[in-house]
Parts: C-alpha cells; sequence; structure tokens
C-alpha cells in the first residue's frame, strides 16, 4: 500500500510538471524520441558502417549539445562550476581551477574558443 501512494506521488508530480512547464515537457519528450528514433535507425542501417557511425555519431552530438548548452538558472551546480573552474581560467590561474587536468583543459579550449569569435 505505501509504495503504491509513493507511485501514485510520482505520478503527481509529473504531472504538475508537465501543467507548469508544458514548452519544457515537450521539448524533454521530444528529444527522447528523437533519440529512440536515432538509436533505431542506427540499428537498422545493415552493411555500411559508415552510416551508422554518423547516425551514432549525431545522436552522441544532439544529446551532449542539449544536455551541454543549458541556461545558466538550469539546476543547482552550475553557478558553483562557473565560480570554481571557469572564473580562474578566465583569469589565467589554471592550478587554482576546480578539477581534474582533462576536465579543465576542456574547459579552457571552451573557454578560448568562446572569447575568440
Amino acid at each position: 500500500m505505501h509504495s503504491q501512494s509513493y507511485v501514485a506521488l510520482q505520478g503527481g508530480i509529473f504531472l504538475n510538471y508537465i501543467r507548469e512547464y508544458p514548452s519544457s515537457a515537450v521539448w524533454y519528450v521530444s528529444i527522447c524520441l528523437l533519440s529512440i528514433f536515432m538509436a533505431y535507425i542506427a540499428t537498422k542501417i545493415k552493411n555500411n558502417k559508415n552510416n551508422k557511425n554518423i547516425a551514432l555519431k549525431l545522436l552522441i552530438i544532439i544529446l551532449t549539445l542539449v544536455s551541454g548548452l543549458r541556461a545558466y538558472s538550469v539546476g543547482i551546480d552550475t553557478i558553483g562550476y562557473v565560480h570554481t573552474t571557469f572564473v580562474p581560467l578566465i583569469n589565467g590561474q589554471f592550478k587554482a581551477a576546480y578539477g581534474e587536468i582533462g576536465f579543465k583543459t576542456l574547459c579552457q579550449i571552451i573557454i578560448y574558443s568562446v572569447l575568440s569569435l
């Protein structure tokens, strides 16, 4: 009985989200359906490994862009990364920036790419 009420509560939260943010719900459902479609296409491509790789790479690029190009206000960790990683890197303080060397290097590449536009 308790687990059923929990599931009902979770369903209620999901429906409230859809009612409160309908455009976001449509966006995320569309991305999910596009991902499923691209994965399906990649599995159905026969005898052409190059086309299959293109479909999978396109899927990875789409999901990466959707997750990476979000608003500053989305999530609770964005501000922390900006202040602990990006600000020191912008100021030329590579060692003071938070993160592993690969993450900091990737962030530095992104910063230089954006600043050079």
